[in-house]
């Protein structure tokens, strides 16, 4: 499918209608009575049909970063009462930021595979299926789930977690298959009236090998096989999507492999790139390929959730992107990219854990802030001249 790029802004929300106009052959007296006798052959009565179906097609992502359960984490889930554990209350700030959004993804950095596999943290993870649940719960509906993390604890707890998302019909989940036939058989939802593509890859497993004969689990970032599944998706899907798992951890900015990665998917076909695995925020940036394909790429979101006892893990990045699509020409704008700043709070002794807005992180929160406890920078201060130095073209005050 030929497809044209726009970058701009619209702000347009043409209303869905179909009207049928009856032009001419209205004829009457002067106080209005309908004449009631059959037309002739001579009268000029013409009915015209006027299409009004919507010419353009909305669609509104949110994405947030590195869903990372730590054994802190989890402990602190846990409701002793109920013997089960609620991780709802550590994003529940953000539940409603995201509900509005047509596809709210998130990354799934570590296991949820439940009990039978053991709980546990670094340096091979597991947590309670219940966190899915709660995800769901809170309006999650794309979960990437390729990750270096995804074998942690081998090949029956991997694919015990991507049945677990079988309850969810309304879930999307990549990078992780049952078969080859799974993998082959790409995911494509219709959104709006658009048909809309869900690829995910991640650059390794930590040491793990997949096991011989079923190479089909993860999809591990190999450049032939990307361009092949985006070839392959752009002729039955209007937009492509990818998650990534790429970078070096810690790093505020992208490496040359995932610069020169980005631009290549782009040119395959790539409309929105959502990075993870760095741990922190890496900026965003607007490709335009060499054969004119044009994409927007988010190197890193950072952690969403997680244990980890550095100030720049703390603060993490939720991308918007409005886009829209005319049906007539396949022409995508993209109506609107931002990036807005969220803070991952710990109390002290790491019992309690919450994501929430950066406008709502106040002094108290700081305070109160297990890193500040141990001596660290957590600050608005420090925070504001991080996000700004990384998002310039979204500053926060």
């Amino acid at each position: 499918m030929m497809k044209q790029w726009i970058h701009g802004l619209t702000g347009l929300k043409p209303l869905m209608l179909i009207a049928l106009l009856f032009v001419g052959g209205c004829q009457g007296e002067s106080d209005q009575r309908t004449d009631t006798s059959a037309p002739s052959k001579d009268d000029e009565t013409m009915y015209t049909l006027v299409d009004l179906t919507p010419k353009t097609r909305s669609l509104s992502i949110v994405a947030l970063g590195d869903h990372l359960i730590h054994g802190a984490v989890y402990k602190a889930a846990y409701d002793p009462t109920m013997d089960t554990y609620d991780f709802s209350k550590m994003y529940a700030s953000i539940c409603p930021l995201i509900e509005d959004y047509d596809i709210r993804y998130i990354n799934f950095e570590t296991l949820m595979a439940g009990k039978a596999y053991g709980y546990s943290g670094y340096p091979t993870f597991n947590g309670p299926s219940q966190g899915i649940d709660d995800l769901v719960e809170c309006g999650f509906n794309w979960m990437s789930l390729s990750s270096n993390h995804s074998f942690d604890k081998g090949e029956q707890a991997l694919l015990d977690e991507y049945h677990y998302f079988d309850r969810f019909d309304h879930v999307i989940t990549t990078g992780v298959h049952d078969s080859f036939d799974d993998q082959s058989t790409y995911m494509v939802q219709t959104i709006n009236g658009i048909d809309v593509g869900f690829l995910g890859y991640t650059y390794g497993l930590n040491g793990f090998i997949l096991p011989q004969g079923k190479e089909y689990l993860v999809d591990l970032i190999d450049p032939a096989r990307i361009e092949n599944d985006l070839t392959n998706l752009s002729l039955i899907s209007d937009i492509q999507l990818v998650s990534i798992h790429w970078g070096n951890e810690y790093a505020t900015s992208p490496n040359e492999d995932q610069i020169r990665l980005a631009n290549a998917m782009v040119g395959w076909g790539a409309d929105v790139i959502i990075g993870a695995h760095p741990h922190v925020i890496q900026p965003y940036e607007w490709i335009k390929a060499d054969n004119g394909n044009q994409g927007v790429v988010f190197y890193s979101l950072g952690n969403f959730l997680s244990a980890q006892d550095q100030p720049d893990p703390m603060l993490e990045a939720m991308a918007c992107i409005e886009l829209t699509m005319d049906t007539e020409n396949s022409t995508i704008t993209f109506d609107s990219i931002e990036a807005k700043p969220l803070i991952n709070w710990i109390d002290h002794d790491f019992s309690d854990f919450r994501v929430i807005p950066f406008d709502e992180y106040d002094q108290d929160h700081v305070d109160s802030h297990e890193l500040t406890l141990n001596g660290l920078d957590v600050s608005r201060q420090y925070y504001i001249a991080l996000w700004n130095d990384i998002f310039p073209a979204h500053p926060i005050g």
